[in-house]
């Protein structure tokens, strides 16, 4: 029975430590990116507001698919891990910004493309940001990988796209 007992302190101890770290990790977490590219900017922007080639190129896409609404263009994405949420498209400056929002397993993403013109080429910027409001997945997305791609590794799909090497870095 003390055994028993013991063993039920141990796991009382890291279900608390676990949910420890839920409540210590941010609720919002932004990674960004940014590289140059030959690339002008309208021809960078012309690839990230296209939805239908977003499975080309973006690690995280397998199909996509439009879906009627009334404020904002809105895409069924189905993911390379079989899940499906709906990606809102809630800005379009062309050609020099995009961003979309969506939510996957209880985390709200927004991603952001910005475009601005460097010399004779741009500079291509990607912001993700996500916000997890429940305590328990806040600590899962910190101890276990996740299966979403890195802004790095999206923007760096955005170079290969166009033909240029990835040489995306963590801004």
């Amino acid at each position: 029975m003390k055994k028993f007992f013991n063993w039920v302190l141990i796991l009382g101890a890291c279900v608390g430590a676990f949910y420890l770290i839920g409540l210590i990790v941010p609720r919002n977490q932004t990674q960004a990116s940014k590289t140059t590219l030959q690339a002008k900017p309208a021809e960078l922007f012309a690839v990230v507001s296209d939805p239908t080639t977003r499975s080309n190129w973006n690690p995280d896409v397998s199909a996509i698919s439009e879906r009627s609404s009334r404020d904002h263009k809105m895409w069924s994405v189905t993911d390379k891990h079989a899940r499906t949420y709906d990606l809102e498209v809630v800005l379009e400056e062309e050609p020099l910004s995009w961003q979309a929002t969506y939510t996957i397993e209880g985390t709200r993403f927004v991603l952001h493309f910005d475009f601005k013109w460097y010399g004779e080429g741009s500079l291509a910027r990607v912001t993700k940001t996500f916000d997890t409001s429940d305590t328990w997945l806040r600590a899962k997305r910190f101890l276990l990988p996740t299966p979403e791609a890195s802004s790095v590794a999206l923007l760096n799909a955005l170079c290969q796209q166009v033909g240029e090497p990835g040489t995306a870095k963590e801004n």
